[in-house]
């Protein structure tokens, strides 16, 4: 996301002075060391991804809401990493596409066929 050119808010208290400063200048990069607030995503309309791996147990109750700001905003999906142990995901995107054609672009075919 951040490579072509979108808003990308990290959330991590683990950052040292040498990774702030870099991420500090992109532009594109929200630095925030805590949970961030509905506001904040709101105000960051072309938002493509939360990176929120803060310091510390973050209540699951919290992560929740979390989840649940970004499916509530409209647009694009917000993805969403939080893997420490996994930087891979920090690099690559996943998506899933269903392909109509074989029911003629009737999605309906396809569901009842299940």
């Amino acid at each position: 996301a951040l490579y072509c050119g979108n808003p990308v808010l990290v959330c991590n208290g683990r950052l040292d002075g040498q990774q702030q400063a870099w991420l500090q200048t992109c532009p594109q990069v929200v630095l925030l060391a805590a949970v961030p607030d509905w506001v904040l995503l709101s105000t960051l309309p072309e938002l493509a991804c939360v990176a929120f791996t803060p310091v510390g147990e973050v209540p699951a109750q919290q992560r929740r809401d979390l989840r649940r700001k970004l499916a509530a905003r409209s647009g694009p999906i917000v993805r969403h990493v939080s893997e420490v142990l996994a930087p891979a995901l920090y690099m690559h995107e996943r998506h899933l596409c269903v392909n109509t054609t074989a029911a003629g672009g009737n999605v309906s075919l396809i569901a009842g066929a299940g």
